[in-house]
């Protein structure tokens, strides 16, 4: 049988597909998790006569699930455009997530936003960046016992001119090997069931296409901090 010449083209738009794939489907299960939770609350608040409750589950809820049909969409396209790119007010943007990080987090959790007010917009996908938070949320959640915290903290660095967006569990931490590659797609310690091993590539990758990157700093029985650096949006002009 005569085998044609490799179309490296095609394969690597099917491998990209394959990513894309797996990346869409691995946020979009964050995402109907928020849903989840929020419905679940919802049903739990009908029993009282705190409409304004019931109101922010109903609205999380739909909000959480708008999230996922978007990422739906995303699959039928291999490559990702600019459509969605604009400055994106970080402290405001995780202040309007308040909700779906507790969600996130789940019951039993603490989820603390320590917000100076004075970064600087930057330019991305905020839906992509809504999407990096709440993975780095589910990790710290995975990785922490109940009752513990998660805390969200956001620097602006003149230095760098990047916004520092972190991160931090008070969970397992990560031996020293593990930590080196935790940001390796389908790299994962977690149970074969329990995690795929592509939340934190995910996030790297978000923050590589803004022109940023992300570090971890983690100590088995101590934690992990991820920090995302992100360029700052350029001046309008």
């Amino acid at each position: 049988m005569t085998v044609s010449p490799r179309n490296d083209d095609a394969l690597e738009r099917l491998a990209a597909l394959g990513m894309v794939t797996a990346g869409v489907a691995h946020d979009l299960g964050n995402h109907l998790q928020v849903a989840t939770t929020a419905i679940h609350l919802l049903k739990l608040e009908l029993t009282k006569a705190d409409a304004a409750e019931v109101r922010a589950c109903a609205d999380g809820a739909l909000e959480a699930l708008q999230r996922a049909n978007a990422l739906s969409r995303r699959i039928v396209r291999l490559s990702r455009d600019d459509s969605g790119v604009g400055d994106v007010d970080v402290e405001e943007a995780l202040t309007a997530m308040r909700d779906a990080l507790r969600w996130t987090a789940g019951p039993t959790m603490r989820v603390h936003l320590d917000i100076g007010g004075a970064a600087s917009p930057i330019r991305c996908d905020i839906r992509e960046f809504e999407s990096a938070v709440l993975n780095l949320v589910a990790n710290a959640r995975d990785a922490s016992p109940d009752g513990a915290l998660i805390a969200i903290a956001v620097r602006g660095d003149p230095h760098s001119h990047s916004v520092l967006v972190a991160v931090r569990d008070e969970g397992c931490g990560m031996a020293p090997e593990s930590a080196r590659r935790a940001f390796e797609p389908f790299f994962t310690t977690k149970a074969p069931c329990n995690g795929a091993g592509l939340g934190l590539a995910l996030v790297a990758d978000f923050a590589r296409r803004t022109g940023g990157d992300a570090s971890l700093d983690s100590a088995a029985g101590v934690g992990t901090t991820v920090v995302l650096r992100l360029p700052e949006a350029p001046p309008s002009r």
